[in-house]
C-alpha cells in the first residue's frame, strides 16, 4: 500500500489484524499483552473471511511496537512452563539493531507454507 502519511494505511492493517484475532500490538494469537491501548476501532467493525486449511500460523509484525513484543517474549522465557519462545525469533531482538531484529524474526520464526518451526 502506497499513500500519504496520515491517509489510513496503517490503520487498516492493524484493522485486519485485529479482525483476524491478532494483537494490536503485533505478534502471534497467543500475545495477548497490551503495554499503551492505541489502536482504532476499526477492527470490531470488519468481517475477514479465509479459505479452510490454508493458515497454519498467524503473525502481525508492526515496527512500532515491536520493542514491546520482544519485551513481552523475554517476560515469558523468564516465566515457568512452556517452551522457550526466543528461540524461534533468532534471540532476543533486544539484542540486535531493528533491522537485524526484523531479519532475524523472518529467518527464524516463517516457514514455507506458513509452518511454524519446531
Amino acid at each position: 500500500m502506497v499513500g500519504e502519511n496520515g491517509s489510513g494505511k496503517s490503520t487498516l492493517v492493524e484493522g485486519l489484524a485485529v479482525a483476524l484475532g491478532l494483537n494490536p500490538e503485533g505478534g502471534s494469537r497467543s500475545f495477548r499483552f497490551a503495554s499503551r491501548a492505541s489502536e482504532s476501532d476499526l477492527g470490531r467493525y470488519l468481517r475477514v473471511t479465509r479459505r479452510p486449511g490454508r493458515e497454519r500460523s498467524s503473525f502481525f509484525l508492526r515496527a512500532e511496537s515491536y520493542y514491546n513484543v520482544a519485551t513481552e517474549l523475554e517476560r515469558l522465557d523468564d516465566g515457568p512452563g512452556g517452551p522457550p519462545l526466543l528461540p524461534a525469533f533468532g534471540g532476543s531482538p533486544h539484542g540486535r539493531s531493528h533491522g537485524e531484529a526484523f531479519l532475524a524474526l523472518l529467518s527464524h520464526r516463517f516457514r514455507p507454507k506458513g509452518a511454524v518451526p519446531p
